[in-house]
């Protein structure tokens, strides 16, 4: 997988005549995400969006295996195999093997007959699994249609060693800020997230979105230029600098330091209350 990079989750078009899925429609939908968009890998049948679980078994893995020959070498490619079944989970998991994908998409499931599972029996789950699957796992983590998963038990499961990813869709900062630090910065496995919904509110609200073009593609370009911004611009504590800046008030390249400092938004002096300002 080229990290960083964006792992998309097609949706699945179904014909209005017969509910049965749209092929062509499909791959168009593949060829913008390959070709446009650029992703690092398509996440296919794993998340509820796509609507593996309103078909049939056997049409679930012809959804997999005809995405995948759409995908062919442009993507990688992730199999969603979540089911509370593990033989099923597993029959899956060799599909995506056959198919040269690069790891399972698993969903943490509620417990069958209600209520949230505890992280020792989270973790037996995804071990037996992760030590039969011939792939290395994405732990998938989706409150609702999953198990609401703790912090702990979070942490507890990507410490078993075939589970390499992590897809984090609680949208809660506090949580995020912490599973960063605690799996991924701690080396148990990669930690991925996203909050669609706001960029794309965001960007809506700024004119910045337009028929045919998707938030994905314009979340790519603003990381692309956010990168290239601050190639040119360093800021520290006390200092803003240009490229190649050296000691004095010019930069390496000749440029005034300073001019970094006025393309830069404007912040406001605080003071301590009684204090004015200079000028004042």
């Amino acid at each position: 997988m080229k990290l960083p990079g964006l792992i998309v989750a097609p949706l699945t078009p179904f014909k209005r005549s017969d509910l049965s899925v749209d092929w062509k429609a499909l791959e168009r939908e593949i060829d913008y995400i390959c070709d446009d968009c650029k992703a690092a890998m398509i996440s296919v049948s794993g998340v509820e969006t796509s609507e593996y679980h309103y078909l049939s078994f056997a049409d679930r893995k012809e959804l997999i295996k005809r995405t995948a020959e759409m995908i062919g070498t442009r993507s990688g490619l992730v199999v969603g195999i979540s089911h509370p079944n593990t033989k099923i989970a597993l029959e899956l998991a060799d599909l995506a093997a056959s198919l040269k994908a690069e790891a399972v998409q698993l969903l943490a499931p509620q417990r069958p007959y209600g209520g949230q599972p505890g992280t020792q029996e989270l973790v037996d789950y995804f071990g037996g699994i992760a030590d039969k699957s011939p792939l290395p796992l994405l732990l998938y983590l989706n409150p609702g249609p999953g198990a609401d998963v703790g912090v702990d038990a979070t942490i507890a499961i990507t410490k078993i060693p075939k589970v390499k990813y992590v897809k984090e869709s609680s949208r809660d900062l506090a949580r995020v800020s912490r599973l960063i630090v605690e799996i991924d910065q701690a080396g148990h496995a990669r930690y991925f997230t996203t909050d669609a919904r706001r960029f794309r509110r965001d960007h809506a609200a700024a004119g910045l979105l337009h028929r045919g073009q998707d938030h994905r593609c314009l979340q790519r370009q603003r990381l692309r230029k956010g990168s290239e911004a601050a190639a040119r611009v360093r800021v520290v504590p006390g200092e803003v600098s240009g490229e190649g800046a050296g000691a004095g008030h010019e930069g390496g390249d000749g440029t005034d330091r300073h001019s970094a400092r006025r393309s830069l938004p404007a912040v406001p002096s605080v003071h301590r209350r009684g204090e004015k300002s200079a000028g004042r």
